[in-house]
């Protein structure tokens, strides 16, 4: 999934998991993409939260 949405920055992407709960973390570089791919997270089977803290390297 992360090098679909995220093919030219999926490398600084990383998705945890634990107990249910997926952490998305890292910089990308196109922020219309976040809330997309926490959603999607949020679409596989056994997750139960997304914790989201994707950045585009412009953010503080």
């Amino acid at each position: 999934m992360v090098e679909r949405l995220f093919p030219l920055s999926h490398e600084a992407v990383t998705v945890t998991v634990s107990h249910g709960i997926a952490t998305l973390t890292g910089r990308v570089r196109d922020r219309d993409l976040i809330p997309l791919a926490e959603r999607l997270a949020h679409s596989v089977e056994g997750i139960v939260d997304v914790h989201c803290r994707l950045r585009t390297p412009t953010a503080a």
